[in-house]
């Protein structure tokens, strides 16, 4: 029997996938989500990447174009996130530290960020949680 699409090992987001919805947040939509679970997905660096991009407004829409105007709000709602299990490493970590820094203002309602125990102690990560005033740990969906 296949696993159920809710199941925590289903890998059935990728980087390429998350890349999509980076795109379309970058766009406008999203705008009234309020919590992303990407907990058990590959969506490695480069999904990681992305997001963070598409949160603080440097996502390009071809990897050496420009990036999306400045004043773009991109899930301006999101209060949660989700990435435990998501297959990323320090590469996709600093770019989302970078993303959350309070200086650059992405992903601006993020109270809960639920990541792996071996990245609670990311650096960049931890300092960024730290100056947001972000819940950082392993929490229950």
């Amino acid at each position: 029997m296949p696993a159920s699409p809710a199941s925590p090992r289903t890998r059935t987001i990728r980087s390429s996938g998350l890349w999509a919805l980076s795109k379309a947040a970058s766009g406008g939509a999203l705008r009234t989500l309020a919590g992303l679970g990407l907990s058990g997905n590959a969506i490695g660096n480069a999904g990681l990447r992305a997001l963070a991009g598409a949160a603080d407004g440097t996502l390009p829409e071809e990897e050496d174009a420009s990036p999306y105007d400045d004043d773009v709000r991109v899930l301006p709602k999101l209060d949660a996130l989700f990435l435990v299990d998501a297959d990323a490493a320090d590469d996709g970590l600093n770019a989302l530290g970078e993303a959350i820094e309070p200086r650059n203002g992405g992903l601006p309602a993020l109270r809960v960020l639920c990541i792996d125990e071996a990245w609670l102690e990311h650096p960049k990560l931890k300092t960024a949680a730290h100056s947001r005033g972000l819940r950082l740990g392993l929490f229950d969906a």
